[in-house]
Order: structure tokens, then C-alpha cells, then sequence
């Protein structure tokens, strides 16, 4: 008898529902099962698994899935491991390692599908997978409304069957002075009341999810450990003040080029997984460090992220507001006017990057992100110099821009693209129509890419 195909659904409490709905509208004759390291959703016995090896591991078990380089990776890339002892680390990494290879050893998927890579968890299940050649497909919303794509770990990936009229209309959209993501419109639209609230969620987060671990009989969960520890590097006892400056367009040197850094979210895994190299995951050591290393040629202007705004370490505002090196732009500045008066932007993977591209804007990188066709954009390190970012700018500079090249860069961002509009769960209701309506769409999209 033939055996159905499997699939397997990386998937967490909060977003069940919504994950779990797609996986069966895109796999409707697959036999679908949670996998998760929560043992209220997971079907796979992996808690479980992870704890027992967890106990074992007293007995210092010998873990060859994975050799030191990338034992080092997955530990850097996590937000949880890299920022407990080292030991401790390599303990958890071994454990749920060993209780993943177990799992899929048993159930012999023929894919794992879930949101894109995010923590050491699903990085370790697309790397045995992509060792054991099942499928594995991650999705994530892009900046360009009404659009998801398919990316592991932040790579670009081409949908065979994309639009080819698209590229037009993402010219057109992405081009309007007042053209927002779906992702940034609840932050802009009433901003000092999302800032406190953002902060007092933070404070409130550390002594719920402490007490949350102590009782719940779960006190390694992934994601309990996780939310407790970004959340005690990001407290801030009182609540913080906007660090932009208002007159910051007259305090630029014309004598010289700016160059405009967009803040990015951090930790998330636009930079702690779409990062190819490791050394620049640490984003506020690379950001000061750029910094450093050409304030005397530019002129450099920071701008807070809407949806990050009272989410940063301690004294990070004050640090960068009285940073005589630095202009900071007010956070709830449009970034499309901030474009008009700039000549170059440096992002990690930042969409901001995408605005400045398809403008004709020279950007400078740390990584190759997904959208990156033009030469226009420039993958820099740290040792690169002022004199090289300098050429950059002058050869691609805006006056040698034409909607040509406008539209083969929008149509390699269209030609990664698939139709539905995928709502992070915090946005996203089973109860809402147009909701089950995009997961539909979702799933009709991946069947014909896939």
C-alpha cells in the first residue's frame, strides 16, 4: 500500500491556527503534523525528546550532526544561545539536536514547512533537512503590500510562475511619497501611543515570562527563555524620549556626501539569519564601528525605525542624540522624504534598501539582500574604505538614473514574489474573512510555485 506523504509544521501556540490552516489548504492530501518544542501544540514527541537528551547530556554525549564551525554558527545566529555561557549553549544546541534528527529519523517527512528560519530551533531543522534532502520551505512578508515570499534564511528564491506585469505596478505603488508596508501603518498611525505601549509590554514581559518558566513545568521553552532575555537587554526604566533633531537637515556639511543609516530591528532575523557573514551580526558593534571609521568623509544621519521606536538598550537614545559624529532624524519622518536629500544609504538587509535602489540611490551592505540586483548596491566590510564607498556614490550617483534600470530592478524583486498578503498571528484572526481569505490565496500561490 502506498503511504501518504507527510508533512511536518513548525508552528507555535499563537500562531497554530493560521500556519496550520496553510499547510492544509497547500497540502491537502499530506497527513500534517505539528512539530514544536511546545508540548501544548506538538505532535511529534520533540519536548519530550529535547528534555530527556537534555538529562543525558550529564553523560557528555558525542554530537556529530554538526562539527565546531557550525556548532559556532547556530550559536551566534540565536538571540537565546549567544547570549547565555557558552556551555550552557552547546548543552541546549546538543540536546535539541539530537531530539530533531530523532524526530525526523521517526517520521520521515517529505517536507517542513513554517514561517522563515528565526531561532536555533527551525535553523536546525533546515539543516538536517537540507543534509537529508526534504523539502523546506519558509515564508515571510515582504515590504510590497499584498506579497509574500519563500526564503529559508533570508535567500532570494524566483517564483517560475510570477507576474510579469507586477514590476510596473510595484514602480508605480513604491514610488508615492505616502506609500506605507502593511507592517509599519498600525505604528504610524498613532505613534506616541504605540511607543508606550511597546515600552510597558517590555518592562511587564520580564517578571511574566520569569514567573512563566518557574511554574509552567516547560523552563527551557524556547520562546518563554527568549522573550525574558531581549527583554532584560532592551529595559528601560523610564520611558524614552525621541532622539531626533529637528533642525537636523541644517546641521549637514554640504561640502560633503550623506550618508543615511535606517535603523534596523535588532535581534530579528533579517540581520541574525539573512546575514551570510557572522562577523556582522552584532549590529550595534558594526553600526559605531561604520561610524566611527567615516564620520570625518560623510555626513552621517541615523533614523529610528517606526516599529522599533523605545525597543533598544539602555542609554542607546541618549547615546546616539548627543553623538556630535551623527545627525539624528526625527523617527516618525517620512524615510521616502529622507531619501530626497541623501546620497547614499547603508542597510544590513533593510527594505529601506529597496526605496533607495529603485530611486537610483547608491547602497552600501553588509550582506547581499534578497532584493539586490543593481550595481548600485555595494557589499562593503568594515575595512572597505571612505575613498571606495566615495566612488561608489559618484559613479551611481542619482542623475544617471533611468526608469529602465528602475524596472529591472523592481522585476527582480516581482520574480521572488508570491500573491497573498501574509499577516504576522499578532494581526492575523481565524474569525476574520479577509484573513481566511489571504491564507487561501497563499496556499493556491505555493502550489503553483511549488
Amino acid at each position: 500500500m502506498k503511504q501518504n506523504k507527510k508533512t511536518l509544521c513548525y508552528l507555535r501556540p499563537y500562531n497554530k491556527s493560521q500556519l496550520y490552516s496553510i499547510a492544509k489548504l497547500f497540502r491537502p492530501k499530506d497527513e500534517i503534523k505539528i512539530f514544536c518544542e511546545h508540548p501544548s501544540v506538538d505532535q511529534t514527541g520533540l519536548p519530550g525528546k529535547y528534555y530527556s537528551y537534555l538529562k543525558n547530556n550529564k553523560k557528555k554525549i558525542n554530537n556529530k550532526l554538526f562539527n565546531k564551525t557550525e556548532k559556532r554558527e547556530i550559536i551566534t545566529r540565536c538571540r537565546l544561545l549567544r547570549n547565555i555561557k557558552k556551555k550552557d549553549a552547546l548543552k541546549h544546541l546538543d540536546a535539541m539536536s539530537f531530539a530533531i534528527n530523532s524526530v525526523i529519523r521517526n517520521e520521515k517527512p517529505n517536507l517542513i514547512f513554517m514561517q522563515t528560519v528565526d531561532n536555533y530551533i527551525s535553523h536546525i531543522m533546515y539543516l538536517i533537512s537540507k543534509r537529508k534532502k526534504i523539502k523546506f520551505i519558509g515564508i515571510v512578508t515582504t515590504p510590497i503590500n499584498n506579497y509574500f515570499r519563500i526564503t529559508s534564511m533570508g535567500e532570494k528564491n524566483f517564483n517560475k510562475n510570477y507576474n510579469k506585469n507586477l514590476k510596473y505596478k510595484i514602480y508605480k505603488n513604491y514610488l508615492k511619497k505616502d506609500y506605507v508596508p502593511v507592517f509599519n501603518q498600525k505604528s504610524i498611525s498613532n505613534p506616541k501611543t504605540n511607543i508606550f505601549l511597546r515600552w510597558i509590554r517590555n518592562v511587564i514581559k520580564i517578571p511574566f515570562f520569569f514567573i512563566k518558566r518557574l511554574i509552567s513545568g516547560d523552563y527551557y521553552n524556547y520562546h518563554s527563555w527568549s522573550i525574558y532575555i531581549v527583554s532584560l537587554m532592551n529595559f528601560n526604566l523610564f520611558f524614552p524620549l525621541e532622539p531626533g533633531d529637528k533642525k537636523w537637515e541644517k546641521k549637514i556639511n554640504l561640502k560633503k556626501k550623506t550618508i543615511y543609516i535606517p535603523l534596523q530591528m535588532f535581534p530579528e532575523a533579517t540581520i541574525d539569519y539573512a546575514c551570510e557573514n557572522i562577523k556582522y551580526l552584532d549590529y550595534y558593534k558594526n553600526l559605531f564601528l561604520f561610524i566611527k571609521n567615516h564620520h570625518n568623509k560623510f555626513n552621517i544621519v541615523i533614523k529610528e525605525h517606526p516599529n522599533i521606536m523605545g525597543f533598544r538598550p539602555p542609554g542607546f537614545y541618549k547615546k546616539i542624540k548627543y553623538d556630535k559624529r551623527v545627525n539624528v532624524i526625527p523617527t516618525f519622518v517620512s524615510s521616502n522624504l529622507v531619501l530626497n536629500k541623501i546620497d547614499c544609504v547603508l542597510v544590513w538587509t533593510g527594505s529601506v534598501g529597496f526605496d533607495a535602489l529603485i530611486r537610483g540611490i547608491p547602497v552600501i551592505s553588509f550582506c547581499n539582500p534578497y532584493y539586490a540586483s543593481s550595481k548600485r548596491l555595494l557589499k562593503i566590510n568594515q575595512q572597505t574604505s571612505s575613498k571606495n564607498i566615495l566612488q561608489h556614490i559618484s559613479m551611481f550617483n542619482k542623475t544617471n538614473f533611468k526608469k529602465k534600470e528602475a524596472l529591472k530592478i523592481t522585476e527582480y524583486m516581482a520574480k521572488q514574489l508570491l500573491d497573498g498578503n501574509y499577516r504576522y498571528h499578532v494581526d492575523w484572526s481565524h474569525k476574520n474573512i479577509n484573513d481566511l481569505k489571504d491564507i487561501k490565496i497563499m496556499a493556491n500561490s505555493l502550489k503553483r510555485a511549488l
